[in-house]
């Protein structure tokens, strides 16, 4: 007689009903008393059997797919035209709004250099690790281009040095806090008109705006974008890339050197060029943060 447990293998409930059979067949061998004893075991083996089966299935059946997330893949945030933020007459309330609408488009912006100064880091500690590949020393160079760093030299350290200075994100509340004051909470003329949401003037542009108190004989104009984060990758792009805002990275890179995150408090000290008002534009800015920081914090 083959053991019984070689015989409890069948598929799906043809196999269950061919060991009960083998199982009674089996049982019927024994003495009486032996038989109530195999009867019970082979009951309860078999009530067992359809428990797990039943379980198993039902598992099987209801269990959704698992769904897995890539954090490192965020999706951009999906921009709408800018809101009519003057139709606001609560001052907290409209801050609010502006805040919550420019937040996660300075975000973004900061995030792509944040993922470009990332790749740029690692090459550049890695350089008298190993040789960078063609396609890596292509890149590093178009990136130099890309924030007119020249003359440019990828081996040489001090010139990838200078790259990573200028590769590099602005502190949102500094960034928040000069879009608050140069369009006045999103209601000026050129934020309304432009999309224009920091000031940036243009030279020789047929499409800029002209200003109303323009003094004679000047030519700038008031630039004008087609969307507001195009206008929030000009600011950050002129920081990043301009003489006049050197100050600034050099603050940011001593912070960066010191293991400290950049602030927007620190970095404004090297904005002075940004207005004809210098020094007082600073503190206006400086004010406009620590004013503010608690809410864009929060929102």
């Amino acid at each position: 007689m083959t053991p019984w447990h070689t015989l409890l293998v069948g598929e799906g409930m043809h196999g269950y009903r061919m060991d009960c059979c083998m199982i009674k067949s089996y049982a019927l061998r024994l003495p009486q008393g032996a038989q109530k004893v195999a009867s019970w075991a082979g009951l309860t083996l078999v009530v067992t059997l359809a428990f797990l089966f039943i379980r198993f299935y039902s598992t099987l059946s209801t269990s959704k797919p698992v769904e897995t997330k890539d954090k490192s893949k965020l999706v951009a945030p999906v921009e709408t035209p800018l809101p009519d933020f003057t139709a606001y007459t609560d001052i907290p309330t409209k801050k609010e709004a502006f805040i919550r609408y420019m937040k996660p488009l300075i975000a973004w912006e900061n995030r792509a250099i944040a993922q470009d100064r990332s790749r740029l880091s690692t090459l550049h500690q890695n350089f008298g690790i190993r040789t960078p590949s063609e396609k890596e020393i292509a890149w590093i160079e178009s990136l130099a281009v890309k924030y007119r760093l020249t003359p440019f030299k990828v081996h040489e350290e001090t010139h990838r040095e200078t790259l990573l200075s200028r590769v590099d994100t602005i502190p949102l509340a500094l960034a928040m806090a000069q879009a608050a004051n140069e369009s006045a909470w999103g209601t000026s003329r050129f934020a309304r008109e432009g999309n224009n949401m920091f000031g940036q003037w243009v030279y020789g542009s047929t499409d800029g705006m002209v200003p109303k108190n323009r003094d004679a004989g000047s030519t700038h104009k008031v630039a004008r974008f087609n969307s507001v984060s195009e206008s929030i990758r000009s600011y950050l792009f002129n920081l990043n890339t301009l003489w006049a805002y050197e100050p600034l990275r050099e603050l940011r890179k001593k912070q960066r050197a010191k293991g400290q995150d950049p602030d927007g408090e620190t970095l404004a000290l090297g904005i002075g060029r940004y207005s004809i008002r210098g020094e007082a534009y600073i503190k206006e800015i400086q004010q406009l943060i620590r004013l503010n920081t608690a809410l864009i914090t929060q929102i």
